[in-house]
C-alpha cells in the first residue's frame, strides 16, 4: 500500500484540461475510491483490501451508504449489488435537488436494498438506522457540493458537510462503542478541493500537501475531514478518508 498516491496525469482525463478540480461534472458527492482517489491510511492495521479490511466478502453486517441516491452513490450501489449478491445494503438519502431514485427503484421494489429517506444531521435517526440494520460499515458520500453553490448559499454546506458528518460519526461511535472488530469501518469520502488550487506549472497534490481550502465548499469538507480523523484518534473509530478529483460519466 503506497504512502503516497500522486494525482499526476488526472488533468489529462478531465474536460478542458481542468487540473484536479474537486467539483463534479454531474450532481453527486465528493467521490468514491478509485484511480483518481487519494486514500489516507489512518487505521492501525494495514488490511489486505485497500478500502475494506478483510475485503467486503468477510463482512458480517450491513453496509450503509449515505447519499446513495446521488450520481456517484447510485453507481456505487449498483457496482456492489453486481459484485456481492448477498451483501445487505442500506441507502440513506435526504432526496434533495441532486438525488434521483430512478435507477434504484427496482432494487428497492425487490427488497434487494433498504432505502431510508432521512437527513444525516438527524443523529438519533442515524443511530437507529445503524442499530435496526446491523450496520458494520459506512460509506459516507452525502454532501452538499459545487463551489458556485457554496458561494451563493454557504449555510447549507456547513450544515450538511460539517454538522451532518459529525452526527454520523457520533452515531457510529455510539452504536459501535469500543468494539475492536476489524470488519467495522467508516469510509469518509471527501474532495481534493481541500488542498486549494493549482496553476499549470505547479506539481500535483499528494497526501502530504497542506490543507488550503479556498471556498465555503472546500472549507466545509476540510472541516469534515478533521472531524473524521479526530474521531479516529480520540475514540479509536476505524476511519478511512479519501480525497478524489472530478467524477463524471453517463
Amino acid at each position: 500500500y503506497p504512502n503516497r498516491r500522486k494525482a499526476a496525469g488526472i488533468e489529462d482525463r478531465l474536460p478542458g484540461g481542468n487540473r484536479l478540480s474537486g467539483e463534479l461534472d454531474r450532481s453527486g458527492d465528493a467521490g468514491t475510491p478509485g484511480r483518481a482517489t487519494r486514500c489516507r491510511r489512518i487505521w492501525p492495521v494495514c488490511p489486505a483490501d485497500r478500502r475494506w479490511p478483510n475485503g467486503v466478502k468477510d463482512m458480517t453486517g450491513s453496509l450503509l451508504i449515505t447519499g446513495g441516491a446521488g450520481f456517484i452513490g447510485q453507481n456505487l450501489v449498483h457496482r456492489l449489488v453486481a459484485r456481492h449478491a448477498t451483501l445487505p445494503i442500506v441507502v440513506v438519502d435526504a432526496l434533495t435537488y441532486s438525488a434521483n431514485l430512478t435507477s434504484l427503484l427496482p432494487l428497492i421494489d425487490t427488497g434487494r436494498i433498504t432505502f431510508i429517506e432521512a437527513d444525516i444531521t438527524d443523529g438519533d435517526r442515524m443511530e437507529r438506522a445503524l442499530a435496526e440494520n446491523g450496520v458494520d460499515r459506512i460509506a459516507h458520500l452525502a454532501a452538499e457540493s459545487h463551489v458556485d453553490r457554496s458561494i451563493a448559499d454557504p449555510d447549507a454546506f456547513f450544515r450538511t458537510n460539517i454538522e451532518g458528518t459529525y452526527a454520523l460519526l457520533k452515531a457510529a461511535h455510539a452504536y459501535w462503542g469500543g468494539d475492536p472488530r476489524r470488519t467495522r469501518r467508516f469510509l469518509h469520502v471527501s474532495t481534493d478541493e481541500v488542498f486549494g488550487d493549482l496553476t499549470d506549472d505547479e506539481p500535483p497534490f499528494t497526501e502530504d500537501t497542506p490543507y488550503r481550502p479556498s471556498s465555503p465548499y472546500s472549507a466545509s469538507k476540510a472541516a469534515s475531514d478533521h472531524l473524521a480523523r479526530a474521531f479516529e484518534r480520540t475514540y479509536g473509530l476505524p476511519v478511512t478518508d479519501t480525497n478524489c478529483s472530478n467524477n463524471y460519466g453517463p
